[in-house]
């Protein structure tokens, strides 16, 4: 395993590798820091004394492991894809072994609004590095990850059921398989004029239409048939489900054993049990409605509201996210609403400008001022990153890590350094950009 260091000069965030002259590649050295190579980290050489090392630029990116370790979205994962394709592409391109790539999600690095991704190449002998399975590799990030439950999440399958139908990897194969993937789907049928003397004929066989003409990459005659009526294709789905008589598929299985048979059943599963639950809520909605119920007293719950001069919690009117109100003279901010669940022991930040308390609940706090990405939003302080940083629990310990942000994060007046966790306890003084925060646990 390569041994990196993470340095921070000013505005900006290296990521570090020291040389050894008896494996060195100079003519890949020179090829990644003379260049500017698609998909690859900018890189710069630098020595001191006897001491030669290669530097990467990560400002602003976060290792993809740490993207992955939550709830992924089709873009992050086809970001990254297309990341890693594009740097093995341009590798081949500029002449460098694609063995010289470190393909490890934590030394791969995303910019997290744009997700695109850039990898490290490490200017060594070809023989001294262990070759890699990529086919494994890619299949492993899509078994390991979770996805988000608000998308259409077939697209996981076409990847697997593709990755699994190669014999060997072929960068360039992959690259423009994923390409067609974001291209939107072409009709299969191309509509013509209808004559005005056209007159359906029952007795007569069913009309073809010829096409070939329009579209020369049509070559065959699509026949028509126009039944009177047609059922929805939901009910038609779960009527062939239930035919079949065949068990209930799981997602997993469907990705590991994908084709058009199984999505299908798949997808008639899904419908039938929408369909069942929404009789079942209206069934307990007409029953409701005819029993009269004496109105109960409200319960209280486990979760213990702190007391915040000037500071309300609610729910906005998406549903989606708890809003912290803060008084009228500051901007709002916003927190993950999967955060306010009751628990033994509270953990909490302090922002001491505003004398926000911020309660971290679950096992991770993303911090930034990009609304989308950081479950607290600081949208009023430039000097803060879209994504700056992030606050994990593990175990009975809490750990803070800088996501390489360009004015950096500091414990206890000490700068931290990118991508390395750094541990916090009760009482310990946070400054991310120039915002200061303590973190207290009670």
């Amino acid at each position: 395993m390569e041994q990196f260091t993470v340095e921070n000069a000013g505005s900006r965030t290296w990521l570090v590798y020291e040389l050894d002259d008896a494996v060195r590649d100079s003519t890949t050295q020179g090829m990644i820091t003379h260049n500017r190579i698609p998909g690859l980290l900018p890189a710069i050489f630098s020595q001191a004394d006897t001491r030669k090392f290669v530097k990467y630029d990560i400002s602003s990116r976060v290792p993809a492991q740490q993207l992955l370790s939550g709830m992924v979205s089709r873009r992050e994962i086809m970001g990254i894809f297309k990341g890693i394709t594009d740097a093995m592409t341009a590798a081949e391109d500029y002449m460098i072994a694609p063995s010289s790539l470190v393909y490890d999600t934590a030394r791969i690095y995303t910019d997290a609004q744009s997700c695109s991704t850039q990898m490290v190449c490490l200017p060594v002998c070809e023989k001294t590095r262990e070759p890699v399975d990529l086919l494994l590799f890619f299949k492993e990030i899509l078994y390991r990850s979770r996805y988000a439950e608000t998308e259409d999440n077939s697209y996981v399958a076409k990847l697997i059921s593709h990755l699994n139908g190669l014999s060997r990897f072929s960068a360039a194969e992959f690259s423009a398989f994923l390409k067609n993937m974001e291209k939107p789907a072409e009709s299969a049928l191309i509509l013509m004029p209808v004559q005005n003397d056209f007159k359906e004929k029952t007795a007569d066989p069913a009309p073809v239409l010829d096409v070939s003409g329009a579209n020369p990459r049509l070559t065959q005659k699509i026949k028509m048939n126009i039944p009177p009526k047609k059922k929805a294709a939901s009910v038609l789905a779960a009527d062939s489900s239930l035919q079949d008589g065949g068990e209930e598929i799981s997602w997993l299985y469907l990705l590991q054993h994908y084709n058009r048979e199984n999505a299908a059943r798949y997808r008639a599963q899904q419908e039938r049990k929408k369909a069942e639950k929404t009789t079942a809520s209206a069934e307990k909605e007409d029953r409701a409605g005819q029993t009269a119920r004496t109105p109960e007293p409200e319960q209280k719950t486990g979760v213990q509201l702190i007391p915040v001069q000037g500071t309300v919690f609610g729910i906005s009117g998406s549903g989606n996210t708890a809003v912290l109100k803060p008084a009228a003279d500051h901007p709002t901010a916003r927190l993950n609403p999967s955060m306010l669940i009751p628990q033994d022991r509270w953990a909490y930040l302090i922002r001491n400008r505003t004398n926000e308390r911020i309660p971290i609940q679950g096992e991770r706090l993303c911090i930034g001022k990009d609304r989308e990405l950081a479950d607290y939003c600081i949208s009023d302080n430039a000097a803060v990153s879209r994504v700056h940083a992030a606050i994990e629990k593990h175990g009975e310990q809490y750990f803070i890590i800088d996501s390489n942000s360009t004015n950096h994060t500091e414990v206890d007046g000490r700068t931290i350094p990118g991508s390395i966790p750094a541990e916090i306890r009760s009482g310990t003084r946070i400054r991310i950009a120039d915002e200061t925060f303590e973190f207290v646990i009670e």
